[in-house]
């Protein structure tokens, strides 16, 4: 009884483990499943590092060009600075140029200022005047006389021998007189003429000719006079001389005549020897007057000069202010640019320093996963082994469960003896059995063991996996960071580009401008040198004017030449009414272009307002970079800490499922299956990481290249800079040169002029 009772706890007990066994069975079964499904996640998640490895390629290729681009528009303000720089030193030297021009004027100026005021032309003008009105009084005395001598010609009969003699002689010194009168006008004429050509005045008519055709048809009027008076009696002859002349007859005093005949002579002489004086004096007058004319004329372009040269360098003096303006404005934009270049090369060494331990972390979990995958190859050839015992002993218990069962029944079939030695035989077999359980459990004991160290091994290689995966979580997060800051910058080149395009219209406006209004402030000055010289002869004409009018007073007989002097007045009062028409006219377009410069003025400063609203622009997105790079840390720890836990709690429950984990065959030939598909794309990858890394050195490479290429154009800029330096110690050698030459050029004026 203790036998069958022993036999059916036995029988119990082996039912029992049946039954745990095939529970382990359905464990291992769904583990299986979560295993699979853990691989599917680890494919998936490979796919997308696949993925964002070709976004993290095209984010490369996208920062190439964008630093290609950055070079570019810092070579570009240099070359914008550079050209700054040189037109500024150009004006500058200009200003110099016309400072010194300036100084020369004015010690020009104030040598003629000393020379024209004690010029002895004024008053030997003055005298050619005062003996001009003498000679028309005498001629007009010369006339007076002739036709007195004519009326007297007319009673020759009753007129002794001796004094018509007398009246004869008086007749002939008479003609010489108004000869020598006629000549004297001439030469005056002539004089007058020459010093008008020499001031660039038109020459007067001679109106000694119109003055000789009116003395002849008086002289003719007096000869018809005189024969009507001849054929009447010569009573009525002498009264109507006497009334005519107001003179007493002749033969009733000849000494008259012959004092007035002596005073005329002697006044003839005496116009004569000033007639002389003038000839003998008239070359060097005539050369003075001419150097008079000269000096004032070189006075009124110099004047002019210096008037045109106050207004250009004025007009400097604005367009150097504006110069400075836009040096400024270019100054602060290529300051602006260096600085975002700074911030480049911060996030460039950064995401290379980043780079670099990713790479580092990727070298170190291949490293690992290779271990992991030889332990765990390892590990799956020990419980493949382990498997093939505990199916040996499986089978072995089968068929000892089949002996005890036959046993069984031979028992109750055969004798006590046969019994006793069967049970003998049970007793056998049931202590194999307890060996054999006792084998199963170590056996179980070191298949835990080896469960145990292969989750420990795929957990670090899911931590490892995790730790690659964040990395490029937070390196396509940066990557993102960068596109979104390499689209900003694009936006500001782009609208950077913009205003240099503006702004050179706005210079290429400016120049044009500049070209016009040099070319109307040349035709102001000409017009304003044309309207001094017309005033200059508006005054000369009327002073002649006036000159001719005193005379009109005195002589009739000048009315054709004030007649003609009219006309030429009417005429030079015509031309400067034109060409204060004209003035008018280039004051408007002035007026105009000066309002066109002011709007372009106006353009300028709000292209440096605009260039000030963008620098306030990059500062606010450099304060939202920064503070989405803060959100993004905080964002990143506290995935960090879900998924960390996460994981725990998920390698928790996977420990907890797979403390009696069974794996059978088909389990061990998915999982071969699996792990040659793994080692494929492990492969994959490695190619993959290979090709990255040569591309993460051709952009080292890159970046090196254009460290030097920036080094090189760093030096140039210092070349560009002591070649400036050079050309402006040259300049200032230049102005003390100049300076010197001026101060010997006034030591030799000055002891020229004494």
């Amino acid at each position: 009884m203790q036998k069958e009772e022993d036999h059916k706890a036995e029988t119990g007990k082996a039912k029992i483990m049946y039954l745990e066994l095939q529970n382990k069975y359905k464990q291992l079964q769904h583990d299986y499943g979560e295993v699979k499904a853990l691989l599917e996640a680890k494919i998936s998640d490979e796919i997308n590092f696949d993925r964002g490895k070709q976004k993290y390629d095209r984010e490369i290729k996208d920062l190439k060009k964008a630093l290609e681009e950055m070079k570019i528009e810092v070579e570009v303000g240099k070359r914008d600075s550079m050209r700054l720089s040189q037109e500024l030193k150009n004006a500058n030297s200009e200003i110099n140029h016309l400072n010194k021009i300036k100084k020369g004027l004015d010690v020009k100026l104030a040598e003629y200022q000393l020379k024209s005021s004690s010029r002895p032309e004024l008053q030997e003008t003055a005298d050619i005047e005062l003996l001009q009105t003498r000679l028309a009084s005498e001629a007009y005395e010369n006339r007076q006389l002739r036709a007195q001598l004519k009326k007297l010609a007319s009673g020759k009969d009753i007129v002794p021998g001796d004094l018509s003699d007398e009246l004869l002689a008086e007749r002939a010194a008479n003609k010489r007189l108004e000869k020598l009168n006629i000549d004297l006008q001439k030469e005056l004429l002539y004089y007058k003429n020459n010093s008008r050509e020499s001031r660039g005045l038109e020459r007067l008519e001679e109106d000694y000719k119109s003055k000789y055709q009116l003395a002849e048809i008086k002289l003719q009027s007096l000869e018809d006079k005189l024969k009507i008076s001849r054929s009447g009696p010569l009573k009525d002859r002498t009264q109507e001389f006497d009334s005519q002349t107001n003179i007493e007859a002749p033969e009733k005093d000849p000494v008259i005549f012959k004092q007035e005949n002596l005073r005329l002579s002697s006044m003839l002489n005496e116009s004569q020897t000033k007639l002389r004086r003038l000839q003998m004096s008239n070359a060097a007058k005539f050369a003075q007057q001419e150097q008079s004319i000269q000096l004032n004329s070189k006075l009124q372009i110099l004047t002019n000069k210096n008037q045109s040269l106050q207004e250009s360098l004025d007009f400097y003096k604005t367009r150097a202010e504006n110069y400075y303006s836009k040096i400024e404005a270019a100054e602060v934009a290529v300051q602006t640019v260096k600085r975002a270049e700074e911030l480049l090369r911060n996030e460039l060494s950064q995401t290379k320093q980043m780079l670099a331990k990713a790479q580092q972390e990727y070298r170190n979990s291949d490293l690992t996963v290779a271990k992991l995958n030889t332990q765990i190859r390892d590990l799956e050839r020990d419980l493949s082994d382990k498997v093939f015992e505990l199916r040996k002993l499986q089978e072995m218990y089968d068929a000892l469960k089949d002996k005890h069962e036959n046993a069984e029944e031979l028992r109750l079939s055969s004798s006590s003896n046969q019994a006793d030695s069967k049970d003998r035989e049970i007793k056998l077999l049931n202590d194999d059995l307890l060996r054999l359980m006792d084998k199963e459990t170590e056996l179980n004991k070191q298949i835990k063991n080896v469960t145990m160290q292969l989750e420990s091994s795929k957990k670090e290689v899911r931590t490892i996996k995790f730790s690659n995966s964040e990395l490029l979580k937070e390196n396509e997060q940066f990557k993102r960071a960068l596109t979104e800051t390499m689209y900003k910058n694009d936006k500001l080149t782009t609208e950077r580009q913009e205003h240099l395009m503006r702004m050179e219209t706005l210079t290429s406006q400016v120049k044009a401008l500049k070209t016009s209004n040099e070319d109307l402030l040349q035709e102001r000055d000409n017009l304003l040198e044309s309207k001094r010289e017309l005033e200059v002869k508006v005054s000369e004409i009327t002073a002649e004017f006036d000159k001719y009018l005193a005379k009109a007073k005195d002589d009739a007989e000048n009315a054709a030449t004030v007649v003609q002097l009219r006309g030429e007045l009417e005429k030079t009062s015509r031309e400067a009414m034109d060409l204060k028409e004209r003035l008018q006219q280039h004051e408007g377009k002035l007026q105009e272009y000066e309002a066109q410069m002011a709007d372009l003025q106006r353009d300028s400063l709000m292209v440096i307002e605009e260039n000030k609203a963008l620098t306030k622009f990059n500062k606010q997105l450099k304060t939202k970079l920064d503070d989405m790079i803060l959100d993004h840390q905080k964002e990143m720890e506290s995935e960090r800490n879900h998924w960390t836990a996460r994981v725990q709690e998920l390698e928790e429950k996977i420990y907890l499922h797979n403390a009696t984990k069974r794996e059978k065959d088909q389990k061990f030939y998915n999982l071969e299956r699996l792990v040659k598909d793994y080692e494929h794309r492990n492969e994959i990858q490695t190619s993959t990481i290979e090709r990255y890394k040569d591309d993460i050195k051709n952009l080292e490479e890159t970046v090196t290249r254009l460290d030097s290429s920036l080094e090189v154009l760093q030096q140039k800029e210092y070349e560009a800079t002591l070649r400036a330096k050079r050309a402006l110690r040259e300049l200032d050698d230049s102005r003390e040169k100049a300076l010197l030459l001026e101060r010997e050029l006034l030591d030799w004026r000055t002891t020229g002029a004494e």
